[in-house]
């Protein structure tokens, strides 16, 4: 994900023709324009909320029905070998009180 702070590798953990959640391995602070990248796409929008690591962001346009599609096969089958360890980090801080999903 690239924003006005920079370049952010993140976790896509949700994501609708409209918006997509992601998850940071830290909280880097940021608002306003972002572009969503992976593989061989490129998304514009705005980033609506974050809380720690968990940012949320709103297209520009709405993604195509393909677009989705593919995202899921690729999640079926290339899944990110460390995503469950950041997903249990952003849960242990809800729990500890440090964030809130």
């Amino acid at each position: 994900m690239i924003t006005r702070a920079g370049v952010h590798s993140v976790i896509l953990c949700d994501l609708s023709r409209q918006g997509a959640s992601v998850l940071a391995r830290q909280a880097f602070g940021c608002s306003g324009p972002a572009v969503l990248q992976w593989d061989r796409h490129e998304f514009f929008g705005d980033i609506q909320w974050g809380n720690g690591g968990r940012i949320g962001i709103l297209f520009d346009e709405p993604l195509p029905a393909s677009v989705l599609l593919e995202a899921r096969r690729q999640n079926e089958v290339a899944a990110l070998p460390d995503d469950r360890e950041i997903v249990r980090q952003q849960a242990r801080g809800w729990v500890q009180g440090v964030h809130r999903l």
